[in-house]
């Protein structure tokens, strides 16, 4: 299965519905392979890594700053056996920009 398969499914876990598009998006400083996914009105940001590590990392980080009402995004859906999680897209502006 190809990534954009791999995040489709996960989407459609957590939308219900297969997504119109999927876009790669440029590397951002790390290994990670960033995608804005879509399903109409519905948006979410998919991300594939290949360290299982550093997705818990991040995952357990995420979550306990949201449950510290930090300005994270967040979370909808996680696939630690594919590597990969969808969260919130909060739009083109990065870390570097």
């Amino acid at each position: 299965m190809t990534e954009e398969e791999i995040l489709n499914k996960l989407f459609q876990k957590w939308c219900g519905n297969k997504a119109n598009s999927i876009q790669k998006l440029p590397l951002s400083g790390s290994n990670r392979a960033y995608y804005r996914i879509k399903h109409h009105d519905k948006t979410a940001i998919g991300v594939i890594n290949q360290d299982k590590k550093e997705n818990i990392a991040f995952l357990q980080f995420t979550h306990h700053f949201r449950s510290k009402n930090l300005q994270v995004p967040e979370i909808y859906a996680e696939d630690l056996e594919n590597n990969c999680y969808i969260q919130q897209d909060l739009g083109d502006e990065t870390l570097f920009s």
